[in-house]
């Protein structure tokens, strides 16, 4: 009983957050976007680019968009953890974001 209070505890103040955070996840203008503005559904994906599971994961997100594309809205979140190249793979991938009309 005392584990499953503590998970509701933790899912309560996760959804509390973002709550609070939400125009930082989902409405930064300075992260990369794909999808409609109108979506049904929004997914955040934290990512760097040494990460293993990150390059494992990019074709589900990739299937998702050519099965859903119309109706999902991806919002992308640089977290380059990693290292030094992480951080400059990051900066670079945003600058080329930034350059594209």
């Amino acid at each position: 009983e005392l584990q499953r209070r503590a998970r509701q505890r933790e899912q309560s103040s996760l959804f509390e957050n973002v709550e609070k955070w939400s125009a930082a996840l989902f409405e930064d203008p300075r992260d990369p976007v794909t999808g409609p503005d109108d979506e049904a559904v929004t997914s955040v994906e934290f990512f760097d680019y040494k990460c293993g599971f990150c390059r494992r994961s990019h074709e589900w997100v990739t299937d998702v968009l050519d099965a859903h594309g119309d109706q999902v809205r991806f919002v992308f979140k640089e977290f380059p953890v990693l290292g030094p190249e992480s951080v400059e793979a990051s900066r670079a991938a945003l600058a080329v974001w930034r350059t594209q009309p």
